[in-house]
């Protein structure tokens, strides 16, 4: 019942009705517009809650892969690289390496990408060998030793969308990104001689023994996250709190079928809603500006055939018991679920989950890793952990992706069972 309807329904039950005619004409001039205003107001708010939505999962779905340099379209609908930097091929500064060699500094040269499996990565990271090449300058040849160093940036801008996420209260799900890992920085440790200031190096070449049929140099990883500066459209105007603003950010030139996040570098975030067609930023910056903000495109379609490297996502299959579960706030916890959790993404279609115990330590050797590994929990001592060993079978081995996707699903598993440790191994 409106105001309104609560103070004409007192004045009918008035008997005297001279008195109600004096009540009515002073109730009519002080209530009327308070009650206008107040319906005015209950109106505002229902369309501002009703017209916020929750952001799907299928807007927040990563692609990634990895293509050579040369071959990156710039004006591809939904790839893009995930460091900008990597358009541009490094260059060799002959004085700045001088200066280094003469300090017993090492020398970045270059990033190559091995392809190859968890456990070959696995072997020359723990015995960090050095490779003999060759620098071929514009007045000689000298002889080098080079070493590889893990690259992580790849990893830190995965952390990077994660805090991403955590800043606009949206929950992870692990990035599939089998290529991440397998990028090593190339650095001069010697050289047989002097380079001189005014030498041009002309190329560079090692032989990298039993690593060396894995090599791919000049390719970088893309993904479907595009980095823009999107301003406030209009005026920021006050939130309900009366303490901070909204700003509105208008998302119809970028595609409101796509996923959008506030990047999580920006600050004096009080926290954002997704609306259909826009972003609200709550925020106790007063002055309109340009936000920073990762749109996540969403392709139409995919055909891995259009790409030289294998596309891969964390998309998980459209069915309706996992729409129901994305609802849920609460886990059930069985095995039964376990299986289902590993079954919902489309990626486990070329694996099996067979089996999974519970074990005090692992009974077998683990090729799987952690694919959040800045994900930190400070409750549970992971060496006091039991093992939660998941066994998985395939008809793909050969495949030198395959221990990525595995601690993938493993990975999510680890997330939803935090109490264990989470190990995946072959049978």
């Amino acid at each position: 019942m409106s105001l309104k309807d609560i103070v004409q329904d007192r004045l009918n039950r008035m008997e005297d009705l001279e008195q109600r005619r004096e009540l009515k004409n002073i109730v009519s001039g002080l209530f009327t517009n308070l009650a206008n205003y107040q319906e005015e107001m209950k109106v505002k708010l229902e369309e501002r809650i009703f017209s916020e939505i929750d952001t799907s999962e299928e807007m927040l779905n990563i692609y990634v892969t990895i293509c050579p340099r040369e071959d990156i379209d710039p004006i591809h609908d939904y790839l893009f690289p995930m460091v900008e930097e990597d358009l541009v091929a490094p260059v060799f500064d002959t004085k700045s390496a001088i200066t280094a060699l003469s300090g017993k500094r090492d020398v970045f040269l270059y990033t190559l990408f091995l392809a190859c499996d968890f456990p070959m990565l696995q072997k020359l990271i723990s015995r960090k060998p050095s490779f003999h090449g060759k620098m071929m300058t514009n007045k000689g040849v000298y002889n080098i030793e080079v070493e590889l160093q893990q690259n992580r940036k790849y990893v830190d801008e995965i952390e990077k969308l994660y805090v991403s996420f955590i800043k606009n209260d949206l929950s992870w799900r692990t990035v599939h990104h089998p290529y991440a890992n397998k990028f090593f920085d190339v650095y001069l440790t010697s050289i047989d001689g002097e380079l001189q200031e005014d030498e041009v190096v002309l190329e560079i070449s090692a032989h990298f023994q039993e690593w060396e049929p894995y090599k791919r140099t000049n390719v970088i990883p893309i993904w479907n996250i595009q980095r823009l500066d999107v301003p406030t459209t209009g005026f920021p105007y006050p939130a309900l709190d009366r303490i901070n603003y909204e700003h509105t950010l208008s998302l119809h030139k970028y595609g409101i079928e796509n996923g959008f996040l506030i990047d999580g570098t920006e600050t004096n975030i009080m926290y954002t809603k997704r609306l259909q067609d826009s972003l609200v930023v709550v925020s106790p910056e007063e002055e309109s500006k340009k936000w920073k903000v990762l749109k996540i495109a969403q392709p139409k379609e995919t055909s891995e055939g259009n790409y030289p490297y294998k596309l891969v996502s964390n998309k998980r299959k459209e069915t309706f018991i996992n729409r129901y579960a994305s609802l849920q706030s609460r886990t059930i916890r069985t095995k039964g679920e376990l299986f289902r959790l590993v079954d919902s993404f489309e990626a486990a279609t070329r694996i099996e989950l067979v089996d999974m115990k519970i074990l005090d330590r692992g009974e077998k050797e683990s090729f799987t890793y952690d694919m959040n590994p800045f994900v930190i929990e400070n409750i549970r001592v992971n060496q006091h952990k039991k093992v939660l060993q998941m066994a998985f079978k395939t008809d793909e081995e050969g495949d030198y992706l395959i221990y990525d996707l595995i601690s993938f699903l493993v990975s999510e598993v680890q997330r939803v069972f935090p109490e264990y440790r989470c190990e995946g191994v072959f049978i």
